[in-house]
């Protein structure tokens, strides 16, 4: 009886230690895309602060285009507040 509890006992550590490591990893994960959807929004706003081409062609161009930076930046930013919120809550856990 008292193998089948220390085999019991160890079989529980293990699986403690696997879920700390599965964690660990699912954290590291979350970081690295955090840290990439961050670099994304930091572009994105290095073009804003860019500002208009001088030339009128490539101005009308950027025009257009700003509709589509705009839904990306806040995709962008709705992805890492939601990346933000998984990792807290894995940190607390």
């Amino acid at each position: 009886m008292m193998a089948d509890q220390v085999g019991a006992e160890s079989k529980s550590e293990v699986g403690e230690v696997e879920c700390k490591v599965t964690k660990e990893q699912e954290l590291i994960g979350l970081r690295q895309r955090a840290a990439e959807l961050q670099k994304r929004l930091d572009d994105i706003h290095r073009d804003y602060r860019r500002g208009l081409h001088a030339d009128s062609e490539e101005r009308a161009q950027e025009l257009e285009n700003a509709e589509v930076l705009n839904e990306i930046e806040r995709v962008t930013a709705e992805s890492l507040q939601q990346v933000k919120a998984q990792i807290a809550e894995l940190s607390d856990s």
